[in-house]
């Protein structure tokens, strides 16, 4: 169970790392940081 969430939390991180370089090479704001909603705090 714990690799399904480290392989999630990668993919959110890598989605996120795109998204950010995509919008800083088009002069616009970056997204919200992903939230990990699956810690159970």
């Amino acid at each position: 169970m714990t690799s399904i969430r480290i392989r999630l939390a990668e993919q959110r991180a890598r989605l996120f790392f795109e998204a950010a370089v995509k919008a800083k090479k088009e002069g616009g704001s970056g997204p919200e940081a992903p939230r990990d909603f699956g810690s159970g705090h």
